[in-house]
């Protein structure tokens, strides 16, 4: 088994923190897990990744998919999620440390 590192921004967690999902089998997923089924033999699921707490949301969204379909879309759900702006980078023209020339 691979260690729990998120398939999307690799940050390496503790299993509790997240979890293993697993994906829509292809047909090279259901050769390579009938023969991990098998005695004597072991290794990581191949249509099976860990996300972390944070991505595992949109991961459970898309289980029906492929793993590389689901990568897909993942990482384009997440470029079109809103972003929401840091306050302490986001002054605007008119704030009083702005208009003093300070950062």
């Amino acid at each position: 088994m691979k260690p729990p590192i998120c398939a999307i921004c690799d940050s390496d967690f503790d299993p509790n923190e997240g979890d293993l999902i697993f994906f829509k089998e292809t047909a090279a997923d259901k050769i390579q897990n009938e023969r991990l089924a098998q005695p004597g033999f072991s290794g990581h699921p191949p249509n099976a990744v860990w996300f972390c707490a944070r991505h595992l949301p949109l991961a459970l969204r898309f289980q029906d998919r492929t793993l590389q379909q689901a990568l897909v879309a993942i990482r384009e759900g997440l470029e079109s999620a809103p972003v929401t702006p840091d306050p302490e980078n986001s002054r605007l023209p008119s704030d009083p440390d702005q208009s003093a020339g300070k950062p």
